[in-house]
């Protein structure tokens, strides 16, 4: 135990010098300068990767990715593309050709918005009203509207509604 203790003391007191005193100190190869690049400031190396960065140096690669507007445009991408004319239309020329339905101010109703709509006694009576009286209320609505104002009841309103139980999603 002493001599560990020892051992110890004499790492901290008197470091060992050296290319292997501290591994922060060592200067990394340009291989291996590239490599940690790669990995640093991308997703990892692509097949090609190492070479081109080697080919045109490590500092003109950073350069390039600080300013991509500065890399030229692959030819053979550009040729490819050059027939989706929808890659060069203005946003608002896609959503006029493109879109199902006119994607102006599209809002969704809230949910109890069509319970909202009912006549002040009608909703009184499918929200607090009795079970007779709701079952009633809801008996008279056409059943379109009743299959609406059934989804969105409130779990402890539609389950004290005999008839109508089931029906409630």
């Amino acid at each position: 135990m002493k001599r560990t203790f020892a051992l110890a003391l004499a790492a901290i007191a008197f470091p060992r010098s050296g290319p292997a005193a501290d591994p922060f100190e060592q200067k990394l190869s340009p291989d291996r300068q590239i490599v940690q690049a790669l990995n640093r400031l991308t997703f990892g190396p692509r097949p090609g990767d190492f070479e081109e960065v080697r080919r045109i140096g490590l500092a003109k690669w950073i350069e390039q990715q600080l300013h991509p507007d500065q890399i030229a445009e692959n030819p053979v991408l550009a040729a490819r593309l050059a027939p989706l004319e929808s890659l060069r239309l203005p946003v608002s020329e896609i959503v006029a050709r493109y879109s199902p339905e006119p994607m102006g101010m599209m809002m969704m109703e809230p949910p109890f918005a069509v319970i909202n709509r009912l006549p002040q006694s009608v909703r009184t009576k499918v929200m607090n009203g009795t079970a007779e009286e709701r079952t009633a209320a809801l008996d008279e609505m056409d059943p379109a509207l009743r299959a609406k104002i059934l989804g969105v009841l409130p779990d402890n309103v539609a389950e004290h509604t005999p008839k109508y139980k089931g029906c409630a999603t």
